[in-house]
């Protein structure tokens, strides 16, 4: 399944906002999580560890979207397991990254307190941060200016 492009740096970015709340759960269940000190995140965290968060996010991005489809169309009996199911589907997401759920918590949560940071992980994503004054509009299906 393939997203289109403003589709999946929309639920790219939700996903960043919304992350851990969608990885508590399993998280608390299975451990308890010990977030990894990130105390000045923008220096310690490296380049392969942001680019596993912001390939999880995307993998994340389409799970959410995958399933958000299925329990829409589900029976209300299957709800609560696919519910499950989709929590266990989100956190391979991020494992299948090589990244593990503590550090992708841990970044993220640093991501919100850090706009460099932040800026950096959405720049993986492809979503620009706020847009400039006058920045042309990038639209592939606009008219060319003549």
């Amino acid at each position: 399944m393939r997203l289109p492009l403003p589709v999946l740096a929309a639920v790219s970015a939700a996903v960043l906002l919304a992350a851990p709340l969608l990885l508590a759960a399993p998280a608390a269940a299975q451990h308890r999580w010990i977030a990894p000190d990130f105390a000045s995140p923008s220096a310690s965290i490296t380049e392969r560890k942001l680019d596993a968060v912001a390939a999880a996010m995307t993998a994340m991005a389409m799970v959410k979207h995958g399933y958000r489809q299925m329990m829409a169309s589900a029976a209300p009996a299957d709800r609560q397991r696919l519910a499950s199911e989709a929590q266990s589907a989100l956190a391979k997401a991020v494992t299948d990254q090589g990244i593990s759920l503590a550090d992708f918590r841990g970044i993220l949560e640093a991501a919100e307190g850090d706009a460099e940071l932040r800026g950096k992980i959405l720049k993986r994503l492809g979503v620009s941060g706020e847009s400039e004054p006058g920045a042309e509009d990038d639209d592939p299906d606009a008219e060319p200016d003549e």
